[in-house]
């Protein structure tokens, strides 16, 4: 009863050290890795507002130029298209009031002069009437034009925002990657300082358990020992009173 009351002694405070050790050594690790946690997504959030911030502002920018850039080329466009107008108009006014005048003035002259004049003033009023398609030609042409640059700019923007986007994305993976890989590093880690815990706290064990078992049999020897011994001198007590009953 003795040994097995003290094999259980050892044991059960065993058990409450590794139980205690689990307790603190689970805690420490939890509280350790929620800080490095927060601390991780605290880095991770203010990249991604920084790398947002200027990607943003580079495409407000690239926007700004790109619509100044097409305004001014619309507004001269229009201006110029006008101007062709206006002076197409003005020479085939001008042509008209020639037209008149000179009819006017050389209505007496003979009929010869007038189909000559005729025909030289058709000759001009078809000139001017080409000149001024042409204009409007020209005109449409460039318009087309600036809505083939248009197209172009809103294209480039949109290749650069999902460029931009794919670079967010890019960053984020990466820094997932990395807070996994630390994560499992620590874990390893963890485990490989919670096996040796225990191995050190077996060893221990194991070396206070021998040392008690030890302690016990030599309990036990010197135990049976005495027993022994006043045994023997029990016998060689009963030997001297059995001599002297003997010889009285």
């Amino acid at each position: 009863l003795q040994s097995r009351l003290r094999g259980r002694g050892p044991a059960a405070e065993y058990k409450a050290q590794k139980d205690r050790a689990v307790r603190i050594q689970t805690s420490w690790r939890t509280r350790q890795q929620r800080s490095e946690f927060q601390a991780a997504k605290q880095n991770a959030t203010a990249i991604q507002t920084l790398y947002r911030a200027n990607a943003g502002g580079k495409r407000y920018q690239l926007q700004k130029a790109s619509a100044t850039a097409i305004q001014r080329n619309v507004r001269r466009l229009h201006a110029e298209h006008q101007y062709w107008m206006a002076r197409g108009g003005a020479i085939v006014i001008q042509s008209v009031i020639r037209m008149g005048a000179s009819r006017r003035a050389w209505k007496g002259q003979l009929e010869s002069v007038e189909v000559m004049q005729s025909l030289v003033r058709r000759r001009q009023a078809t000139k001017v009437v080409g000149e001024a398609r042409e204009q409007r030609k020209e005109g449409e042409r460039r318009l087309s034009a600036a809505t083939v640059l248009q197209r172009m700019a809103r294209k480039r923007q949109s290749q650069q925002f999902v460029a931009a986007k794919r670079e967010e994305r890019r960053a984020a993976t990466k820094l997932q990657c990395v807070a996994r890989r630390d994560r499992a590093t620590k874990e390893v880690q963890e485990r490989r300082e919670q096996r040796a815990a225990a191995t050190t706290l077996q060893s221990r064990q194991r070396k206070r358990m021998a040392a008690g078992e030890l302690q016990e049999r030599r309990g036990q020897r010197d135990a049976a020992t005495l027993l022994q011994k006043r045994e023997r001198k029990r016998q060689a007590v009963a030997k001297v009173e059995a001599r002297r009953v003997e010889n009285a």
